[in-house]
């Protein structure tokens, strides 16, 4: 953004309803993060930074858009089921340019990224064994894009110019959109609206006492972890409000999504009353000190898929990493580490998920095996009268830790470790030769990759150390397993179902 950019958006923020004092809060290039907001002066907890009329955030509620293209066309194309409503109102609205309520604002967002949806094929290569690469979504985002908004943008060639959409509505442009979406978007309740019962139900009471509501970040304490992919993914069934809801109230919200977030600085967050929005300090700030929007502390593969960078902080020891970074472990891994059909433990799986557990699970800096990890080891080590109890109680296994258990947790991670290409101490190594050129975006995102795996590879191995050192502690007198077969991965009971 430049400097005049910057200042016909702080002039449009203010002459629609937005109020910024300018002795309060400023802007300033970061040279580690780019542009972000700034105390100019010192900042006690509880003041208000700058509010904005719910009118000046951008959403289906607020576009013109939805209205003008009629809601029984809108919902026909499902643009009221998942993000890509969204992103052709931010579209449209680009593409009406001056005569757009947001052009201002949206003149002032980047338009560019270094998340993985934009990494070539050679880039994406050093990003295998993490996470990060079943999450990016970019065909299904593709797919959603050839399947729902360019037919809705062709349906009316008097809402959507025919000559623009190559330039306007274009597949870069979409990507482009939705990743905005993504790295600045908020869930904003909405306020009751006479008559307009078509766009969700439950609406803030603004009736009560007491403090206004946080609002969170789309990516903040949210069950789907949206990424862009989501925007197809996220589609529900007519009786699903709760999830329809959750989508149309995703907004962009002017100013605050200029504020920048790092692990353990929060120092601002953005509350709702009534039909204002406003940023407020929870920590006393200090004149000079940057101002941090609180999105919760993410790991890296998270910061990485959505904003395209990482967090790195030293700890006491020395080493650098992001204390909020995890490991996942999907089950049908675990499922591997039995080296059975998988089919033979369908019904064990299903009855799994049935109980609303998650089939990946989460291994953190610790390197303590989780205990729903434990517990569906149990569960799929269980012989068949123990499973006929586990599923007529409907009661999940307790993870008590045994040596079958500890055996097969250094199988599971030894597995998951294999996932990657180099080996922990070939990828350190190469951070300590490789030279870093900060200017130079092929080298920021080898080096983002490298810290990814790296940071993966340290908590299986401190996991792998974990498992060793409890089954070192078991006396030999114990150590014999009271199962009949002492290899956890070899027989569990029960005979291999045929389909």
């Amino acid at each position: 953004m430049t400097l005049q950019s910057l200042s016909d958006f702080t002039s449009w923020f203010q002459t629609n309803g937005g109020q910024l004092d300018s002795t309060l809060v400023g802007f300033a290039e970061f040279p580690d993060c780019g542009r972000g907001v700034v105390a100019l002066r010192d900042i006690q907890e509880g003041e208000n930074l700058f509010t904005l009329p719910r009118s000046l955030t951008l959403s289906t509620h607020t576009s013109s858009l939805t209205s003008l293209f009629s809601l029984d066309a809108w919902k026909s194309h499902k643009l009221d089921k998942n993000w890509t409503g969204l992103v052709l109102c931010m579209l449209w609205e680009a593409a009406q340019g001056p005569e757009s309520k947001w052009f201002h604002y949206i003149a002032s967002l980047p338009d560019s990224f270094e998340t993985p949806m934009f990494w070539s094929e050679e880039e994406l290569l050093e990003l295998r064994g993490t996470s990060v690469l079943e999450k990016i979504g970019k065909k299904e985002a593709e797919e959603n894009y050839w399947n729902q908004l360019l037919p809705a943008v062709k349906s009316r060639p008097d809402l959507f110019d025919p000559a623009k959409i190559s330039s306007y509505y274009s597949l870069e442009r979409y990507h482009i959109m939705g990743s905005l979406i993504l790295s600045r978007g908020f869930e904003v309740e909405q306020e009751e609206q006479p008559g307009d019962i078509s766009m969700g139900s439950d609406r803030m009471d603004t009736s009560m006492e007491g403090p206004p509501e946080p609002l969170k970040n789309s990516e903040d304490d949210d069950p789907a972890d949206i990424d862009e992919g989501d925007i197809a993914e996220r589609e529900t069934d007519d009786s699903d409000e709760e999830g329809e809801e959750e989508v149309l109230n995703v907004a962009m919200v002017p100013l605050a999504d200029m504020l920048n977030a790092r692990y353990g600085c929060g120092n601002a967050k953005l509350f709702y009353e009534g039909d204002k929005l406003g940023m407020v300090c929870t920590k006393a700030i200090k004149a000079g000190d940057q101002i941090w929007n609180t999105y919760g502390d993410l790991p890296n593969t998270d910061l990485l898929r959505k904003y395209g960078h990482i967090d790195l902080i030293s700890d006491e020891g020395g080493t650098t990493g992001n204390p909020a970074d995890i490991v996942e472990i999907k089950g049908d891994l675990v499922v591997q580490t039995f080296g059975r059909d998988p089919n033979a433990l369908k019904d064990r799986i299903d009855w799994w998920l049935s109980q609303e557990e998650d089939d990946t699970f989460i291994v953190e800096t610790d390197g303590r095996l989780p205990d729903d990890l434990i517990s569906f080891m149990h569960l799929m080590m269980a012989d068949n009268s123990q499973w006929e109890k586990i599923s007529r109680k409907s009661k999940i296994p307790k993870p008590h830790v045994e040596k079958p258990i500890l055996l097969l947790g250094l199988k599971l991670l030894k597995l998951r470790l294999d996932c990657y290409p180099t080996t922990l101490q070939q990828d350190e190594d190469l951070l300590k030769t490789t030279i870093v050129e900060p200017s130079n975006r092929a080298t920021r995102i080898y080096i983002n990759a490298l810290h990814l795996r790296v940071a993966e590879k340290r908590i299986l191995t401190c996991a792998l150390k974990e498992l060793e050192g409890q089954l070192a502690k078991i006396p030999l007198s114990q150590q014999g397993s009271k199962r009949k077969h002492e290899d956890p991965a070899a027989n569990h009971g029960g005979s291999k179902r045929k389909k």
